[in-house]
């Protein structure tokens, strides 16, 4: 068996729904019996490990309280300290992953139902993408998971896998237009994963029909 897969940054909002996306097309071209798709995020092991850039965390808590609904007005105070000197930045930075955490789920998991897809099929822990010689190619959502998947699997020293796959950022290879891409809609709100999530509808099924027409699947 080999492997089509699809990488974000988490392995939660979007290469999941992407995976489920991706294996459904190849049912329907018939070659589901030699290949199948799986889905792993670009920082998965930074965000357990809490390697996170103190701009990031910044950025993360600006969105939180720019929106409203995280934070109470007895947080203000809090809250433009951290993002003022970093102090408290990683208590108000969890307090607004865990919240927009639970949208995504929920946004995701009820898009996936109305078209169709087994919440089933879902993984509850998230992967780190790691180099594997029976991927024939690598989908990336976005320009900054493109760049840390080449990074792994043709590192600057060590030794380079054999067999790289395609590695492409997933709209740029769909649409063969490298101003596509599958933006984090992270903390967004419904609107922008909707959104995003039709992208995959249409990118995932272009992708595979591409690598089939230049003879990747066969």
């Amino acid at each position: 068996m080999q492997y089509i897969e699809f990488v974000c940054t988490a392995n939660q909002g979007r290469s999941q729904p992407a995976a489920l996306m991706g294996q459904r097309h190849l049912q329907e071209l018939e070659l589901e019996d030699s290949y199948n798709t799986r889905s792993s995020g670009s920082h998965v092991d930074d965000i357990a490990a809490g390697n996170l850039s103190d701009g990031w965390k910044r950025s993360i808590v600006k969105q939180a309280y720019d929106r409203g609904d995280v934070y109470t007005q007895s947080d203000e105070a809090a809250v433009l300290q951290a993002l003022g000197n970093g102090h408290g930045i990683d208590f108000l930075f969890e307090r607004a992953c865990s919240q927009f955490e639970d949208e995504e789920h929920q946004i995701r998991n009820r898009m996936l139902v109305a078209n169709g897809y087994a919440l089933s099929h879902l993984r509850n822990r998230p992967e780190q993408m790691v180099p594997d010689e029976t991927v024939v190619a690598v989908f990336c959502m976005t320009p900054r998971n493109f760049e840390r998947v080449k990074d792994i699997y043709i590192p600057t020293t060590g030794p380079v896998v054999r067999n790289v796959p395609v590695i492409a950022v997933l709209g740029h290879y769909a649409l063969d237009d490298p101003t596509t891409d599958i933006p984090d809609a992270f903390g967004s709100g419904h609107e922008i994963y909707e959104a995003a999530f039709n992208l995959l509808m249409d990118y995932v099924p272009k992708a595979i029909d591409r690598l089939r027409k230049e003879g990747r699947l066969q």
